[in-house]
């Protein structure tokens, strides 16, 4: 699972760690500390000054998110969706990936000039709450699948999609629905293993388009 992958990485760091002579098994007051698998973050967001992430790839990092939340500054490498919410000079720090001199100058930068290290991290607070904050992000997902629900299947088959031999019956499809007056959506979970192997922000999510009126079916392509 993710907590095994997680000890494995870490004992790598340790090992690259010790070579660099930055950490010591027994060492009272190690230069860098390793604090295994936590559920206390907002506890440790708010025993630091900034976050740095300097991921080769990425999506859209929850991590800076998190931080953003806390009115944490950020440095991040310019990689996938970071550049969406990690505006430079305006809510963190951008560098290139694989520089660990400019990831160096940044953090520096962010250390001796605390002034505008709190500016980035007020900004970045003000943008999570304006875009990410959960409702806003409900209320999209909604949206989409509204917009999504009016529409036309397009498919190349001369059979209409909703009766396609091979398609699963869903329970409340309508193939003569009218889409003037469209039907709450039907949205479908797809997941490996449901539920013991899931996410919490699935079933959250879940949770939520449920009450705004939205149906919803899980499969699961292996039995728990």
């Amino acid at each position: 699972g993710k907590e095994i992958i997680a000890v494995i990485k870490e004992s790598k760091l340790k090992v690259q760690a010790q070579r660099l002579g930055l950490f010591s098994a027994g060492d009272s007051n190690p230069r860098v500390i390793f604090l295994g698998i936590r559920q206390d973050i907002p506890k440790l967001l708010a025993e630091v000054d900034a976050v740095v992430n300097c991921s080769d790839r990425e999506g859209l990092p929850v991590s800076l998110l998190e931080a953003f939340a806390a009115a944490l500054p950020v440095v991040a490498t310019r990689v996938g969706g970071t550049p969406e919410v990690v505006i430079p000079d305006q809510t963190g720090l951008l560098i290139p990936p694989g520089d660990p001199k400019a990831l160096a100058e940044a953090i520096l930068c962010l250390a001796e000039d605390r002034p505008r290290a709190r500016a980035l991290g007020q900004a970045g607070q003000a943008l999570v709450l304006k875009r990410y904050s959960l409702d806003t992000v409900i209320g999209r997902w909604c949206q989409l699948y509204r917009d999504l629900s009016v529409r036309k299947p397009v498919t190349d088959s001369k059979v209409p999609l909703e009766t396609h031999p091979s398609a699963p019956e869903i329970p409340g499809s309508d193939s003569n629905r009218d889409d003037a007056n469209p039907r709450q959506p039907h949205l479908g979970y797809l997941f490996i293993l449901f539920p013991k192997v899931t996410e919490t922000f699935n079933l959250r999510e879940m949770i939520w388009l449920s009450r705004k009126g939205c149906d919803i079916t899980v499969f699961s392509l292996t039995r728990p």
